[in-house]
């Protein structure tokens, strides 16, 4: 005779049992493998971040001239610079109280109503006494023509402090005007991890690179070398002729057969003067 007994209680719950640790082990098997990847991945992508959060970076140091004192603080942590965002040449001045001048621009300069710095030329013979001012406007720029029926931008500091400043110096047509805001560079640590930062006209900070691990030694992820002409490293940030900024994304492990020296990134930028 033929045995057609099935499972029983007991059979099925140890089967139910096993299969539930199999999948629970297959689980933690993928979700461990899930977090080394996304570590991994994490790791590998930071030097190609880095290297397209530097790039505007190093195009705005370029504009920089320290001579005219663009680069307002600066050590190995950070940099704090004065970043250029619309340009335009004098065309009119007009003096008295109204205190105003027409700058021949693009149509979207100036609009923000920011601080300007013009440049005033002073005795032609001599350059002794040039000098940047650095203006607010009583108000954002107005559109309007320059004598030449160029287009251009009415900035007017009637009933504002600088209006005497402005005043007090000798603007002629043809002279640069300069719209800026104030941006600071630096590495912050967050959670136990780096992150490059950058502040605007002191705003709150944002990150446009990271994170990395906080067991880099030295000085951290980020450094800033103020370097003169003769690649010399010098503290007077006028004389400074060159810009190094260094990434590194971890520790040298030491020296020798074995050892595993962290990844970095070099930027060079020729300061203009």
């Amino acid at each position: 005779m033929t045995d057609r007994r099935g499972f029983g209680f007991v059979d099925v719950l140890v089967l139910g049992l096993l299969g539930t640790l199999l999948v629970l082990g297959t689980l933690q098997v993928l979700i461990t493998n899930r977090r080394a990847y996304a570590a991994g991945d994490a790791e590998a992508t930071t030097p190609g971040e880095l290297r397209r959060a530097l790039q505007p970076l190093a195009e705005e140091l370029r504009a920089v001239s320290p001579r005219d004192g663009d680069i307002l603080a600066g050590d190995a942590s950070g940099i704090t610079f004065r970043r250029m965002t619309d340009f335009g040449t004098v065309c009119d001045v007009s003096g008295g109280p109204t205190q105003r001048l027409t700058v021949r621009a693009s149509a979207d300069a100036f609009a923000g109503g920011g601080p300007v710095l013009v440049f005033a030329d002073g005795d032609d013979a001599t350059s002794a006494d040039d000098a940047w001012l650095t203006l607010r406007p009583a108000a954002a720029a107005e559109p309007v023509e320059c004598p030449t029926g160029a287009a251009g931008k009415l900035l007017s500091f009637t009933g504002s402090a600088d209006g005497a400043a402005l005043a007090s110096h000798s603007i002629r047509p043809g002279a640069p005007v300069r719209g800026f805001s104030v941006d600071r560079w630096s590495a912050a640590l967050h959670s136990g991890r780096y992150y490059v930062e950058r502040r605007r006209d002191g705003g709150p900070a944002v990150r446009v690179a990271g994170p990395i691990p906080a067991d880099v030694g030295g000085a951290g992820p980020l450094v800033f070398r103020y370097l003169d002409g003769a690649g010399q490293a010098i503290s007077d940030l006028a004389d400074v002729r060159r810009i190094e900024v260094v990434w590194r994304s971890g520790p040298d492990s030491g020296e020798g057969v074995g050892a595993v020296s962290a990844d970095s990134l070099l930027v060079r930028v020729a300061a203009r003067n």
